[in-house]
């Protein structure tokens, strides 16, 4: 939990290819043991696999044998995290696939949509998640505590998801329950701010 603040700020403040070597080292132990490895510009993972001819079952189980401690441990709040993932959901198959969608489907998901890779995999969640996952995520929105639905509504990346929710979530009372009732209050600034969210309630 504490390393992991140190890496991502290294990694934030990384020029673009110093960002690819950590990220790198992510994805494969060939990339950890040799460093030239890493210089090539491509930076998706499956562009990697096929340009240094890597063999994609290795790339997967390097990745699963990081990933899987993190979302155990909760370790969801920085950028390269969210990077890895949106990575890993390209390359893995589709018991890993879910694995992710399921640890990811609740409270943790909505500690990532604020950022660009974060907010495209809770879309992820959203579009392949099943129906009991989806209702997870949308509930974690709004606890007995705290709301954060203004919070996401407000956000670049996060208004995004709840674009995606309205368009594929077909559970209205409850995206009415806990989503919608709670805009109403700011409803003329997000017209203003958030026209495609808004657009979406009318699709």
């Amino acid at each position: 939990m504490v390393g992991s603040v140190v890496v991502d700020h290294a990694y934030h403040l990384g020029n673009a290819a110093q960002k690819q070597e950590l990220l790198g080292e992510l994805y494969s132990t060939e990339l950890q043991l040799f460093k030239d490895l890493n210089s090539t510009s491509e930076k998706r993972v499956v562009d990697i696999i096929a340009k240094l001819g890597l063999q994609k079952g290795s790339v997967i189980r390097h990745m699963t044998a990081i990933v899987q401690p993190i979302l155990e441990k909760g370790i969801v709040d920085h950028n390269i995290t969210h990077k890895l993932l949106i990575e890993y959901m390209t390359v893995a198959d589709k018991t890993s696939a879910a694995f992710v969608i399921q640890q990811l489907s609740g409270p943790l998901l909505i500690r990532m949509v604020h950022t660009r890779d974060g907010s495209r995999l809770a879309m992820l969640c959203v579009k392949h998640g099943s129906a009991k996952e989806r209702k997870k995520l949308i509930k974690a929105m709004k606890t007995e505590k705290e709301s954060h639905v203004g919070s996401i509504a407000s956000d670049q990346y996060g208004s995004m998801v709840l674009a995606c929710i309205f368009s594929i979530v077909d559970d209205t009372k409850l995206v009415t329950k806990i989503i919608v009732r709670e805009l109403e209050a700011n409803l003329k600034d997000l017209v203003m701010g958030k026209r495609i969210m808004i657009l979406q309630l009318y699709c």
